[in-house]
């Protein structure tokens, strides 16, 4: 509540041990604000932002390097622009914002623009509308089960 971060830094940031505050990482920054501006330009997805950033040499904690879901998570992050979720609350941080609001919520709207939906597995059988039942006459339906299709009479 009183806008300090409780918990390990994220990337660009560093904890700082003596007074228990969260600081800019000055090695870091300028790689975070870049990648922050170019993925709002639209011109990169995750993945060639992650080759770039690799490429600048830009590592996570311990000098290993960044995956792509913690790109993902960094650009998401409200933390980059002053803000604060913990707990599923937000609160207003005491940090050195490293990108403005503004870049912030426009990287948002290139991620919202660039995600897939997620579909459902709706299946569509070959024959279902096709088919009669030679003995009553009604539809002939199929169903999935194990990696089988079975078609049988609705019996209507």
């Amino acid at each position: 509540r009183r806008g300090e971060w409780p918990s390990v830094a994220p990337l660009g940031y560093k904890n700082n041990l003596l007074t228990h505050k969260v600081e800019p990482d000055t090695e870091k920054v300028p790689f975070v604000r870049k990648a922050f501006q170019l993925y709002a330009t639209g011109d990169y997805s995750l993945e060639e932002l992650l080759r770039e950033v690799h490429r600048w040499g830009l590592t996570a904690k311990a000098g290993k390097p960044i995956f792509k879901s913690c790109l993902a998570k960094m650009l998401r992050n409200p933390f980059y622009y002053g803000r604060m979720v913990y707990n599923g609350e937000q609160y207003e941080g005491s940090h050195l914002p490293l990108v403005t609001k503004k870049l912030f919520d426009e990287v948002q709207e290139v991620l919202e623009k660039k995600a897939k939906p997620i579909k459902k597995g709706v299946f569509k059988f070959a024959f279902t509308g096709f088919i009669k039942c030679g003995e009553c006459g009604a539809s002939i339906t199929a169903e999935r089960q194990k990696d089988h299709i079975y078609y049988r009479c609705t019996k209507m």
